[in-house]
């Protein structure tokens, strides 16, 4: 079974975000937002002790992202990127796994509540 990864993919309107639905991938719908995003510009400079720091400049850009989250392989992510989606990889199925459960009869499991 190929690793899974927990993953954010970004559309760049509401019909690619639509669209997401033809690949059939394990996509959380119920998470599907959009999002306004700003990103302000910045300029590298040096401060007094020569250390590089930056200011911000009059740039700035305001975009509209959908975003949705998911549980994907990099294989999945891979034709996302490709068809011009951006993905964000969270974390590792491993680190958010449901709880394994072994099934053992009623009495086995009082007798190792005893010990």
């Amino acid at each position: 079974m190929d690793r899974r990864f927990f993953v954010t993919v970004i559309a760049s309107d509401r019909p690619a975000l639509l669209r997401l639905r033809r690949y059939g991938f394990d996509l959380f719908r119920q998470t599907a937002q959009a999002t306004s995003t700003r990103a302000v510009a910045l300029r590298a400079s040096r401060d007094a002790s020569g250390a590089t720091a930056y200011e911000e400049t009059a740039k700035v850009t305001q975009a509209r992202e959908f975003v949705i989250d998911g549980l994907l392989t990099l294989n999945e992510v891979s034709r996302l990127v490709d068809d011009g989606y951006q993905v964000l990889i969270r974390e590792n199925d491993a680190r958010r796994a449901r709880a394994r459960t072994e099934v053992i009869e009623f009495e086995e499991w009082l007798r190792g509540m005893e010990e």
